[in-house]
């Protein structure tokens, strides 16, 4: 017969013993306040409104991105076209990379701190993404030629 771990055998029969009732009891406590920590957090209003938040900031951060692709095509275009970028939409994608940067901080529980509408939107960074180069068409011919 095989009974829980708490109960011992000798030679008058079963029995529990004071000792490994009370390590029994304790493991079993531990158990329950786990459970209720985890009913805790997993009922709290609060949490359940911070996955709704991080649910409708995932999806904007994707029509974020969608309108990253859209100005790269557009800045290649124009630089085609007229060999030079726009730099207000220049000024405006480095916004644009901060607000991601900002929502991507929230779902990754980086901060508590809601992105734009809930805060402000973020200003064009200086330089954090890296340097704008201009290449004038001369300095793209340049490379071409044979050195001297």
């Amino acid at each position: 017969m095989v009974l829980p771990a708490i109960f011992r055998h000798n030679h008058h029969g079963w029995f529990v013993t004071a000792q490994t009732l009370k390590v029994f009891m304790d493991k079993k406590h531990e158990e329950a306040c786990l459970m209720n920590n985890i009913k805790q957090h997993f009922f709290s209003s609060t949490m359940w409104l911070r996955i709704l938040y991080m649910l409708v900031f995932y999806f904007v951060a994707k029509l974020a991105f969608m309108l990253v692709v859209l100005i790269t095509i557009l800045q290649a275009i124009t630089k085609l076209v007229t060999g030079h970028i726009m730099e207000s939409v220049v000024e405006f994608s480095q916004s644009l990379n901060s607000y991601i940067l900002q929502i991507i901080n929230f779902l990754t529980f980086h901060t508590e701190e809601k992105p734009f509408p809930f805060s402000d939107w973020p200003p064009a960074s200086q330089k954090k993404g890296g340097v704008i180069i201009d290449y004038d068409d001369d300095d793209l011919n340049d490379n071409d030629k044979e050195p001297h």
